[in-house]
């Protein structure tokens, strides 16, 4: 039977217990070092603590995650309120705001993603895998979709992809951060360019109706859902094939910033972009890449 302690500590992965410790450790040694004791601890330890981290030059997000690991030790000690007090709070956020943490990730522009689907052509694969794979980057990018609502915890399925005329009809019954019991609907507009998202749905669907008979929208003919690991290393042969200089900053939510950056590059305003990516605040926001605001006339 499994103590509390056990339970507690099963919260989080083994990963995660380990960096946790390594940082608790480091947090008694600076309490020793200053005469304090966890046992006596107080909010203001902490934040001087927190300051000392500071000026040894530490990221913003290596802090949060010593912020993260007091936050997840401190409660079985009884200091529960102690990450919760107005001066800790503050010297945080303090840190975010004088050492913003910088995304690196860089968009792929739609020249990108068409480059990428012309290389799908030449890969080896068969025509339905050719198929599903352009799919994916199509849907990805103009439906600012997520790696895990393309394959993983919240993919899409078969019957939340409908084409009628020249309209992609998506439905989201489960994606990160999603809030309410009702699922969200995002259309698409076929396009006349050379790649377009409805017409590449189109085709998967129809090839994979004469095959699969299994609900998942991306599966292998043989029935069996893409997995994240599969499309990751397919992806990054991709990206190696059409962009190897730029594969170090380039991955899966590549698709959803450039997305958002293309969105805004042809006039899309900002509430237009917000319900397209189904954000439910003004995260969206860091996605569009400042020449955006430069070359491309900006946010309406």
């Amino acid at each position: 039977m499994r103590s509390v302690a056990g339970l507690y500590a099963a919260s989080v992965s083994e990963q995660t217990r380990t960096r946790y410790s390594a940082y608790w450790g480091k947090f008694e040694s600076f309490l020793a070092g200053r005469g304090w004791s966890v046992t006596s601890l107080t909010p203001f330890q902490v934040a001087v603590f927190v300051t000392d981290l500071f000026q040894k030059n530490l990221s913003s997000s290596v802090i949060m995650s010593y912020g993260s690991a007091l936050a997840f030790f401190l409660p079985l000690l009884g200091h529960a309120y102690v990450m919760k007090d107005p001066v800790v709070v503050k010297c945080l956020a303090g840190v975010r705001r004088a050492r913003p943490v910088l995304d690196s990730r860089a968009p792929l522009l739609r020249e990108d993603i068409y480059l990428l689907c012309d290389a799908c052509n030449h890969m080896g694969w068969s025509r339905y895998d050719v198929c599903l794979f352009q799919t994916t980057l199509l849907l990805g990018f103009f439906g600012l979709l997520r790696q895990s609502e393309l394959v993983g915890k919240h993919a899409l399925g078969a019957s939340d992809v409908r084409v009628t005329g020249n309209q992609l009809s998506i439905t989201f019954r489960s994606y990160k951060h999603k809030k309410g019991h009702l699922p969200d609907v995002v259309q698409l507009v076929a396009t006349s360019e050379r790649w377009c998202p409805c017409l590449a749905a189109e085709e998967f669907l129809e090839m994979r109706r004469a095959i699969v008979h299994t609900d998942h929208l991306f599966v292998f003919a043989s029935g069996h859902p893409v997995s994240a690991k599969y499309f990751s290393t397919t992806f990054k042969a991709l990206l190696t094939k059409v962009l190897p200089g730029d594969c170090r900053v380039l991955s899966a939510h590549s698709l959803r910033i450039g997305g958002a950056t293309d969105a805004a590059l042809h006039g899309k305003s900002v509430l237009q972009i917000q319900l397209l990516g189904r954000w439910s605040s003004t995260a969206f926001y860091k996605y569009i890449r400042p020449y955006v605001l430069q070359f491309g006339g900006g946010l309406r």
